[in-house]
């Protein structure tokens, strides 16, 4: 009996532990940045709306149109899972304690030959039978950004550099002979980052859409391939692109095809976390902003 209420003292002891640890780990505003902001959204939605206006107004006082595109935006999701909070590092340890306590566990020359290999020290305590791979990877300490194996707990975005060495999605322009956004959408990963990449379009709408003008008629890549093929002294008839944006997966990222980007419009490619889209699009302007929101 002594046994047991000591038993139950220390579970006690290390429940109260671990409940100071989840109240000093959970502010009182945690709950509100994880709810979605609806006044932040009602702000974007009527800032794009008087983008559009804006566009088409200027477009027709111009006597200009406005193209149609499609640009993907191609995600390589977390291979492995994010690192642990501090609470839940404390509630595994007691569920292991209670493990420990109530449950059978094997010796250790048991588990040795059940496993037909010794376990390492640094692991018995963790109980992994097996040495656990890296979660930091040899593209993260060289920082190739052009591999799929950095950042592994987080997710990756493709982004293309131009010829004028500008970032941007792979984006087409959309065509008559594309019937749905998403045929334009498959056009550009089979045109712009080749048929290697082993992808998956999600759904059939776009997951965002931005309104921009054609800031520069001479570099634009998208400019560029809307004046390709037209009659001449039609070329920069466009004022402005209304930009359909789609969501792709990586499928495998161990599976998966080289990236080949097209050579008339780009030369070099990265895959980037959300964090430093800021290194690749200019961070005062509102379409950074608006792809950190699409992402």
């Amino acid at each position: 009996k002594m046994m047991m209420v000591r038993r139950s003292d220390r579970l006690w002891r290390r429940r109260q532990q671990w409940i100071r640890c989840l109240s000093s780990t959970t502010s009182t505003s945690a709950p509100l940045e994880r709810r979605p902001n609806r006044m932040l959204r009602r702000k974007v939605v009527a800032d794009l709306s008087l983008r559009r206006d804006a566009l088409f107004a200027e477009a027709s006082a111009a006597g200009k149109r406005v193209a149609m595109s499609c640009s993907v935006l191609i995600e390589r999701t977390p291979v492995v899972m994010p690192d642990p909070e501090p609470w839940q590092d404390a509630f595994w340890e007691m569920k292991a304690m209670l493990k420990k306590y109530d449950g059978f566990d094997y010796p250790q020359k048991v588990k040795e030959m059940l496993m037909g290999h010794k376990v390492p020290e640094d692991l018995r305590e963790r109980n992994v039978p097996f040495p656990l791979a890296p979660r930091v990877t040899k593209a993260d300490h060289q920082n190739d950004r052009r591999s799929l194996e950095r950042k592994l707990k987080t997710s990756l975005f493709l982004v293309v550099q131009g010829n004028d060495d500008s970032w941007f999605f792979p984006e087409v322009p959309v065509s008559d002979d594309d019937l749905t956004i998403r045929a334009a959408g498959d056009r550009c990963l089979q045109q712009k980052v080749g048929s290697e990449l082993y992808t998956y379009l999600l759904g059939n709408a776009p997951v965002a859409v931005w309104y921009r003008k054609f800031e520069d008629q001479q570099k634009d890549p998208l400019l560029l391939l809307l004046d390709e093929g037209r009659l001449e002294g039609q070329e920069g008839s466009f004022f402005g692109v209304q930009q359909y944006i789609m969501k792709a997966i990586i499928v495998d990222p161990y599976t998966t095809g080289p990236v080949e980007v097209d050579p008339k419009t780009a030369k070099d490619y990265a895959w980037i976390t959300k964090d430093e889209v800021d290194e690749y699009f200019p961070p005062e302007d509102d379409m950074t902003t608006y792809l950190k929101y699409s992402m």
